[in-house]
């Protein structure tokens, strides 16, 4: 119970960053009159982060075992659809505002989500779409709609 708690209040400290990232991305775009070269500055900055931190905490380390074992899609999907969010945030935002973006980006999440949870997609164990779960998206989608145009 207390590391849920802890776990999803480190979530919502994520989406509160989401929220910073696209307007700062947006802003970068704006002063490069560039939403891709922004996104692209970005995701570098990003992914260099992310080596860096990995080379100092030793988990860079291509020598591993299972490096070859793992599926194609799986080394370059998560990177193409990371680049796309990046990309899209920084060019939506000054077209619709953070709020509307991050509303309707939350509501596509948990409505992919509850698919591959429900069928157990992509090796995610399986919970089933409950009642509950099919009122809390519908309650997320009409919110992402008040967000948007109320």
């Amino acid at each position: 119970m207390i590391a849920t708690l802890a776990f999803g209040l480190l979530a919502l400290g994520v989406g509160i960053g989401l929220s910073f990232q696209s307007a700062i991305n947006a802003s970068l775009a704006r002063s490069l009159e560039s939403a891709l070269l922004a996104a692209t500055i970005s995701f570098s900055v990003g992914a260099a982060a992310l080596f860096l931190v990995s080379l100092v905490s030793g988990q860079l380390s291509l020598v591993g075992a299972g490096w070859r074992s793992v599926p194609l899609p799986y080394w370059i999907a998560g990177g193409i659809i990371g680049a796309g969010f990046v990309w899209s945030a920084t060019f939506l935002v000054p077209r619709i505002g953070v709020a509307s973006l991050l509303s309707f980006a939350i509501a596509g999440q948990l409505l992919s989500a509850v698919v591959i949870d429900h069928f157990g997609l992509i090796g995610v164990a399986e919970r089933a779409l409950t009642l509950g779960r099919a009122a809390g998206l519908m309650l997320l989608l009409i919110g992402a709609f008040l967000v948007s145009f109320a």
